[in-house]
């Protein structure tokens, strides 16, 4: 932070002060110990967690009943601790390597006196501890949280369950600087909001939970940044752009174009859908007139790429969504573990860990509204004829995989009895109907005289306790109706 910016923060503190209490600020006459530092450190970062807030301040050599700067010749750079070891690398080794606060210096008032502003903020991935001991805020007093059951149980439920996007990737900046980082035009333009005044779309982005305002400065958060940040590279985002990668054949081996999508999400998104579009090839239809149509459906992709972004885990670092198209598939992976089974994603539902950025996707028309996204996607596959998509779950992502046509009786067993699994989750979701040896025929271009490959592969998919008969009394294996294993 540079000095105009620490002059608001503290005018801005002090100035509340005068007329309540601010509990994200403190005013500290004096340095008492390098070990009482270290326990607020590890108190107020926790506590930042519990509260919402993305910062606390504490600022050294203000009286805090006067409120006015006192002299004092301490200077945190040169101060010493045990075995003469500067302070600074001294604190981050006793708060197991939690390096995320930062001690600033001004020169403050007419007189310049020196004031030190210590900046601390909210711890991300675990509670912080300081000496293996973690610390809390309990009113001004700090103590060991330990002693305090539903506070731990609290902390760990929002370090769990808070989402990535809701955190800051910006802090502390001016209204001007907002107005650089963030494309204000379009994001007035994509929430369809008419606002001329700068007080107005600033107080919006507030009211949006996009921009936080505290200390007289302003926070950009990630969900902000992601969607609607000029260059996501300037807010330390960049490992969060879609990758597209087009390889000949049908392997790894030779990848013909290789592009990093670098713009943020709420405009980039079309030019990316129509960008992986261009990179499929078309097939040749000729009916009454020479037409071409293409491989794989628009609304296929676009719902599944969709929810590869907004359903990513934005916490791990270096890791992107990835689109990858093979002349006989497409791959989308996402680094996620899904927070529903992956065999119940059309009729529970949806839960993100991103829901800021899920819901501004869905009020931006990115994405659907209505949970029905993976219904419309699937349903678009089955009208096209093409094979029912693979979707896996691995330890650390998710993938799924849309192929071309091709024959049933060609996939692997496993492949089979999934490919009906989804064939009957289709027809009982969207159409409220029952599985039959004729629809199943239907879908997959069998032949009636050779309905004995359906009732086969209607059988893979029981076996694996994929669907169930829905009159298990019946005993006609040609007009039995099956459901999914999980309907009732």
């Amino acid at each position: 932070m540079d000095q105009d910016q620490l002059s608001t923060i503290i005018e801005y503190c002090l100035e509340k002060w005068c007329e309540h209490e601010l509990p994200w600020c403190e005013f500290k006459k004096d340095f008492h110990s390098s070990e009482e530092i270290g326990q607020n450190i590890s108190a107020i970062s926790n506590v930042c967690r519990l509260m919402n807030k993305p910062h606390w301040y504490v600022v050294f050599w203000i009286d805090p009943k006067s409120h006015t700067p006192i002299w004092t010749k301490f200077d945190y750079k040169t101060q010493k601790w045990k075995w003469n070891e500067d302070l600074l690398p001294w604190l981050i080794r006793g708060l197991d390597k939690f390096s995320n606060f930062d001690f600033y210096e001004i020169e403050y008032g007419s007189e310049n006196i020196r004031i030190i502003l210590l900046c601390i903020e909210s711890t991300v991935s675990k509670p912080v501890a300081f000496e293996n001991t973690v610390f809390i805020r309990i009113d001004s007093y700090t103590k060991p949280i330990k002693w305090y059951d539903h506070l731990q149980s609290k902390l760990w439920e929002k370090i769990l369950w808070e989402s990535f996007d809701s955190d800051i990737c910006l802090s502390n900046i001016s209204d001007t600087k907002v107005m650089e980082v963030i494309d204000i035009k379009w994001y007035l333009q994509i929430m369809w909001y008419d606002l001329k005044d700068d007080n107005e779309w600033l107080e919006k982005l507030i009211q949006d939970g996009l921009l936080i305002f505290s200390w007289g400065l302003y926070s950009i958060t990630n969900a902000c940044g992601l969607l609607f940040a000029r260059d996501l590279g300037v807010i330390d985002l960049k490992s969060k752009f879609p990758r597209v990668i087009t390889y000949r054949w049908n392997n790894r081996l030779h990848a013909i174009n290789d592009e990093k999508w670098v713009k943020w999400y709420a405009l980039g998104f079309s030019w990316l859908i129509n960008y992986v579009y261009s990179q499929i090839p078309n097939i040749e239809i000729i009916e009454s007139e020479r037409s071409s149509e293409p491989l794989y459906p628009k609304v296929a992709l676009r719902e599944f790429i969709a929810n590869a972004i907004i359903h990513q885990d934005l916490r791990i670092k270096w890791v992107e969504v990835l689109i990858e198209i093979f002349d006989d598939r497409i791959e989308i992976s996402n680094p996620w573990v899904p927070l529903i089974e992956i065999d119940r994603f059309f009729d529970h539902p949806p839960k993100s860990r991103n829901e800021l950025l899920a819901d501004f996707m869905r009020r931006s028309n990115h994405c659907e509204k209505r949970w029905s996204g993976i219904d419309r996607a699937m349903d678009s596959i089955r009208i096209q004829w093409l094979p029912n998509p693979k979707i896996e779950k691995n330890e650390d992502f998710t993938r799924v995989v849309i192929f071309r046509a091709r024959s049933i009786l060609k996939l692997t067993d496993k492949e089979k009895a999934e490919s009906i699994y989804w064939h009957c989750v289709l027809v009982f979701v969207l159409e409220n109907e029952a599985m039959t040896n004729e629809s199943v025929c239907e879908r997959f271009w069998i032949e009636p005289q050779n309905s004995a490959n359906a009732s086969r592969l209607i059988k893979l998919a029981k076996d694996e306790w994929k669907i169930k008969p829905f009159d298990p009394k019946s005993r006609s294996r040609k007009h039995a109706k099956y459901i999914p294993i999980w309907a009732e």
